[in-house]
């Protein structure tokens, strides 16, 4: 479970790149921390995936439906561990040009990286299946909002007793405006991590993404 290939990588980079820009900002400045962001905005995928209208939307799949019900019938509202990740679109770009032999300018590099840490959830869920990862783009949810003590991209991962998990990335920007993209996770290793050398270890290892700082993450 490595890679997935440079073209469905390099695609799900193109779709998440409106996430910061299609979003109204929300006045909440630091009223709200990272992690209950992170949990609200699950519980909005999981709010998606428990609606039969909101899917029929986008699909006529018997198997997307399916997978959605599946999804929305688990509880996201306490998640047994949160975790930190931080240097993860740095990486994610890295094993990319690493993997298409493709030289591409720092400059652009530095314009770029920023969507690789929201494309890595599509990443994890394409070993799952076609169908799995259309279901899980359709619940995608993005946001922006006020927070004043974010300096870098971050991504934390939210574990779940169930087999579902989350994954929420914030990227700063100007003004103190962070944009976020949340996608629900689905990979059987998840649910025997137990620390943040798990997570190191899952995404360094099998994902091949190196030079990760990994901290658990307190509500």
């Amino acid at each position: 479970m490595k890679k997935i290939g440079v073209m469905l990588l390099a695609t799900m980079i193109l779709v998440s790149a409106t996430a910061c820009s299609n979003n109204d900002t929300q006045n909440q400045s630091n009223s709200i921390t990272l992690y209950k962001k992170g949990v609200e905005m699950t519980m909005q995928m999981d709010l998606l995936a428990e609606s039969k209208d909101f899917t029929d939307l986008f699909t006529v799949s018997d198997e997307i439906s399916k997978n959605a019900i599946d999804i929305g019938d688990q509880d996201y509202s306490k998640p047994k561990a949160v975790y930190e990740i931080v240097g993860l679109e740095d990486s994610a770009l890295q094993s990319l040009l690493r993997e298409s032999g493709i030289k591409v300018d720092s400059e652009i590099q530095d314009i770029i990286k920023g969507r690789f840490g929201i494309a890595v959830a599509s990443q994890i869920n394409a070993q799952n299946g076609a169908e799995f990862l259309a279901t899980t783009s359709i619940l995608t949810v993005e946001d922006s909002f006020l927070y004043n003590e974010l300096d870098e991209q971050k991504t934390y991962l939210y574990l779940y007793d169930g087999k579902y998990n989350s994954m929420v990335t914030f990227i700063p920007f100007e003004d103190n405006i962070v944009a976020t993209s949340a996608n629900i996770v689905m990979e059987e290793s998840f649910t025997g991590f137990a620390t943040a050398d798990d997570v190191t270890s899952f995404f360094e290892e099998t994902m091949g993404f190196k030079g990760l700082t990994v901290s658990p993450v307190k509500e």
